[in-house]
C-alpha cells in the first residue's frame, strides 16, 4: 500500500512540473485614445484606432514569461501645415481596461517610465508626449511615454518604432499574477507607436520544478529499491 502511495504521489508531482508551465492564458484588453493639451487647436492630429491596428477588445493568448510581437496599437496622424507653425506638442491619452487570465480583475498598477500611471474606477491611464515639427523639411515629429520631451529624427522619414520598450505599465491581478502592457516610442511623421505584452504567471504557491522533479525521482527510486528488497527476500525464502 505504502509502495502505491509513494508512486502516485511521484506521477503527481511530475505532471504538476509539465502541466504548471505548460499552455497560454487569456488576457483580454481594451483601449481608447484620445489628444489632450494640443498647443495649436487648429493643427491638432487625428487619432485611428481602427484595422490594420491592434483591435480593441483584443484577446491576447499569452505564453507565461514569454513578451509577444511588437504591435502598432495605434496611430497618430498630425493635421497638414506650413512651416511657419513651426513647432506644435500636446499629449494623447490612452485608457486601458485588462482583464485577468480565469476572470481575474486588477488589484494594482504601476509604471517603469517616467510618466506615470493611473488607475481608477477599472481604467488604466497612460498619457504619451508629442512633438510636431512643422519647420523642418521633410517636417517630423515623435512621441515619447516616457518623459514630457522627445526629439524627431529629420533622417528617416518612413517612421521607427524603437526595439526597446519606453515604459512598462505593470498590472497585478487577483490571482496574483502580473501583466507587462510594454509601451514603444515612435519618431518620424504619422506616429504608430508599438505595444507588446508579457504575462507572468502565478509563483508564490507553485514548487520549483527542479525541486518537484528531484523529490519525484527520490521517490521512485525509493519504490524501485523496495523492489529489489522484496525480491531478495522472496529468493532466500525459496533457497
Amino acid at each position: 500500500m505504502a509502495k502505491r502511495l509513494m508512486m502516485a504521489t511521484a506521477a503527481a508531482l511530475l505532471a504538476t512540473v509539465s502541466g504548471a508551465y505548460a499552455g497560454t492564458e487569456a488576457v483580454t484588453v481594451s483601449y481608447g485614445a484620445y489628444i489632450e493639451n494640443n498647443s495649436n487647436s487648429s493643427y491638432k492630429p487625428t487619432i485611428n484606432t481602427s484595422s490594420p491596428f491592434l483591435a480593441s477588445p483584443t484577446v491576447e493568448n499569452l505564453t507565461p514569461n514569454t513578451q509577444t510581437a511588437t504591435s502598432t496599437f495605434l496611430e497618430v496622424s498630425p493635421a497638414s501645415g506650413p512651416s511657419s507653425l513651426g513647432t506644435v506638442t500636446g499629449s494623447v491619452l490612452v485608457n486601458f481596461t485588462v482583464a485577468g487570465p480565469s476572470g481575474s480583475t486588477v488589484t494594482g498598477v504601476t509604471s517603469s517610465g517616467g510618466n506615470t500611471a493611473t488607475y481608477s474606477g477599472g481604467t488604466i491611464n497612460v498619457s504619451g508626449y508629442y512633438d510636431i515639427d512643422y519647420g523642418t523639411n521633410p517636417q517630423t515629429d515623435c512621441i515619447t511615454w516616457s518623459s514630457t520631451s522627445c526629439t524627431t529624427n529629420t533622417s528617416n522619414t518612413s517612421g521607427v518604432v524603437s526595439s526597446t520598450p519606453n515604459d512598462t505599465i505593470l498590472v497585478t491581478f487577483s490571482n496574483t499574477e502580473t501583466l507587462a502592457i510594454n509601451l514603444y516610442n515612435w519618431t518620424d511623421w504619422t506616429m504608430q507607436p508599438g505595444i507588446s505584452f508579457d504575462l507572468d504567471p502565478v509563483t508564490a504557491t507553485v514548487p520549483e520544478p527542479a525541486s518537484i522533479a528531484l523529490f519525484g525521482s527520490a521517490l521512485v527510486g525509493l519504490f524501485m529499491i523496495g523492489r529489489r528488497r522484496q525480491g531478495r527476500a522472496a529468493t532466500t525464502t525459496q533457497a
